[in-house]
């Protein structure tokens, strides 16, 4: 009879010591992920199985570089990039009085360009430099304190230049 209990309380004295140690890892595993849970990643990756369907939907996924500004410091001399047009925008107030003549006032017209580094380019300009520049066409800008000198650009061989 004193051997059984001896031999229980060792079982009883074993179990509880185990719980112990799972209590113990959990609670470090707690504070760890809450301290660094980047290590704690780092951590759990070793130990997941990856199937690697992961690998398959991220190598489909295109990256996309950022649109960065540029934005022109305040200099007298003109500047000359290599752009492409991507939008246009305008902003007009129309006036209509009693006899039906309708008037433009304000208008205000801006050009979006895209240059060689990516870099976004906003240009203000005239009616007819906002009609006539055709999107999506590499092309000579020259402008100054944000504003279109002139647009050059080739079409089948042929030279276009566009004035403000």
């Amino acid at each position: 009879m004193i051997e059984k209990r001896v031999a229980m309380n060792f079982i009883a004295l074993t179990l509880l010591i185990a719980l112990g140690i799972v209590i113990l890892l959990a609670v470090c595993g707690a504070v760890l992920y809450r301290v660094n849970r980047d290590l704690f990643n780092k951590i759990k990756e070793f130990f997941v199985i990856d199937k690697g369907e992961l690998d398959v939907e991220l190598s489909t996924l295109k990256t996309v570089k950022p649109v960065k500004k540029k934005i022109q410091k305040s200099s007298n001399e003109s500047k000359v990039d290599m752009v492409k047009l991507v939008s246009k925008c305008d902003d007009r107030m129309r006036t209509v009085d009693s006899l039906g003549v309708e008037r433009i006032t304000d208008a205000y017209y801006e050009l979006t360009f895209i240059n060689r580094k990516q870099e976004q380019i906003v240009i203000t300009c005239s009616e007819d430099a906002y009609k006539g520049i055709p999107f999506e066409v590499l092309g000579s800008l020259t402008y100054k304190r944000n504003v279109l000198v002139r647009f050059r650009y080739f079409d089948n061989s042929n030279e276009y230049i566009v004035n403000n």
